[in-house]
């Protein structure tokens, strides 16, 4: 059999139900069997028992001993409270088998999860710290990118509050002492400062008329 399974093509599918013997009347445990199974298949291993997940097959629509054990507990309680009789009980025809796969073979087949029937449920996952706590990272992230952008906008109002002071500084410095072609070009710049800000340009005539008699005196 473990011979057959190596030789199958990539378009084929395995399903291991509940085989515990070979026709040579050797038994295996499931513990045993299916990881030699898996690991011989070079397609995935698909069962019909959650009791087999974990050993080597990827899952599937499988049976449940903690979702039967939870439907005859719900009939078990109606029977103890008198609401039923064990004569009312229903055949239950409708399956309650649920989609469970194993994260492990679904990684070594690169199987995207988006491709799973809807509501599966995935066992050995690696832990992970943002799918466990999902909301509280996005929570955590959304205030500080908002601590950022309020600090952003603090410097960007105290630089516009220096910027009108720091132009008349130089401003004044500039005209305190006759101006060379250096001096000229940042007066230049200075302009473009005062454009763009509302404050009222300092009386720069003084200051030129005070800087020539100096030079006179000297």
């Amino acid at each position: 059999m473990l011979a057959n399974l190596r030789s199958l093509k990539e378009t084929s599918a395995v399903i291991a139900p509940a085989w515990y013997a070979d026709k040579e009347g050797n038994t295996f445990d499931n513990k045993t069997i299916y990881p030699r199974i898996s690991e011989a298949s070079p397609v995935p291993v698909f069962g019909t028992s959650s009791a087999n997940l974990g050993y080597g097959i990827i899952g599937g629509k499988v049976n449940s001993g903690s979702i039967q054990g939870k439907l005859a507990a719900h009939y078990a309680l109606r029977i103890l409270s008198g609401n039923m009789t064990t004569k009312d009980l229903p055949i239950n025809a409708e399956s309650h088998n649920h989609y469970i796969f194993d994260y492990r073979q679904l990684d070594r087949f690169a199987i995207d999860e988006k491709l799973l029937p809807p509501e599966s449920d995935i066992f050995y996952r690696p832990f992970s710290f943002y799918r466990t706590y999902r909301p509280l990272v996005l929570g955590v992230i959304g205030v500080f990118c908002l601590f950022v952008l309020m600090i952003v906008l603090l410097l960007i109002n105290i630089r516009r509050l220096r910027w009108p002071r720091d132009c008349a500084s130089l401003s004044a410095n500039l005209f305190a002492a006759p101006l060379s072609v250096v001096q000229f070009m940042k007066l230049c710049l200075l302009d473009f400062c005062y454009i763009g800000s509302n404050s009222p340009r300092p009386n720069s005539g003084s200051v030129v008329r005070r800087s020539s008699k100096s030079s006179v005196a000297s």
